[in-house]
């Protein structure tokens, strides 16, 4: 059983199988399962001074009232400032194609004025999500730091803003929502299976796949053959995702689902993405 606090005090909740979906592996670190945090040694690219490091904070804020006409007018005129995101791959006929369809598209805005302008063009019109400020040197498992962080991207934003409204077509941009920050990377509960980066990379088959993941590999560091992600895979790959990491290991009736599966930091930049969860969640 677990022991829960609520509006009714304290209560003790028993099941045969417990399922956790913290995100951080709360349920299965208090039931006593192994566990590692942030980069270790099982990484192809395990840096010792980064051993124990995790992956920064950030969030992704929706604003409205965006002039895409003027903004793809702009990039048009000054193809400089248009940049592919690495993992969609849009050009910029295909970016601008989306948005007339109506449709989802993402690009990036280079300019020496503008810091990390990441569009992603929504189907509501004149709405968008920008992202991403980040915060390095955070515990997403310590409360102090989560508020740290949360004031800290309030702040980030606000400046991101204010740049961002130099691009033509977001001078009258106004903020719609930002949602609490997202954590990246806490703890990694041990499996029954570690997925590795190698398993991702090289497509490896498993008897018990739950599901596919096709996300890149974006964490660092990382091997120089994966320095351009839009060119180092394939065209439509995936990975496999093992029933095997999700099963506790040491404990006989507890699974985990989410970003803290049984995988190394380096598979975790793989799997920690919304679809990729969905999946697990759903196996």
């Amino acid at each position: 059983h677990i022991l829960i606090d609520n509006k009714n005090g304290t209560e003790a909740l028993e099941s045969k199988v417990f399922i956790d979906c913290t995100g951080d592996g709360d349920l299965c670190v208090r039931a006593g399962a192994e566990f590692s945090v942030g980069v270790t040694e099982d990484d192809v690219c395990a840096d010792p001074k980064l051993i124990g490091t995790m992956m920064f904070m950030g969030v992704m804020y929706k604003v409205g009232n965006v002039d895409f006409d003027r903004v793809f007018a702009y990039l048009k005129e000054h193809p400089e400032c248009f940049v592919m995101q690495p993992f969609a791959r849009f050009t910029y006929e295909e970016a601008y194609e989306r948005y007339k369809k109506g449709e989802m598209a993402t690009f990036n805005v280079r300019r020496k004025d503008v810091y990390g302008a990441q569009v992603y063009v929504l189907p509501d019109k004149g709405v968008a999500c920008l992202g991403c400020p980040s915060i390095n040197g955070l515990d997403g498992c310590n409360a102090d730091d989560m508020t740290k962080g949360e004031i800290g991207i309030a702040k980030l934003v606000h400046e991101r803003m204010e740049q961002v409204r130099k691009i033509p077509g977001f001078e009258n941009m106004y903020l719609l929502q930002v949602p609490e920050i997202g954590v990246r990377e806490t703890r990694h509960i041990r499996g029954d299976y570690l997925l590795g980066l190698m398993d991702i990379y090289k497509q490896k088959e498993f008897p018990d796949c739950i599901g596919f993941g096709a996300h890149p590999i974006d964490t660092r560091p990382r091997p120089k053959w994966l320095n351009d992600p839009a060119t180092s895979y394939p065209l439509r790959w995936y990975f496999q995702i093992p029933f095997r990491s999700l099963l506790v290991k040491g404990l006989s009736n507890t699974l985990v689902a989410g970003r803290c599966i049984s995988a190394t930091h380096e598979a975790f930049g793989c799997i920690r993405p919304t679809v990729q969860c969905m999946v697990i969640g759903e196996a």
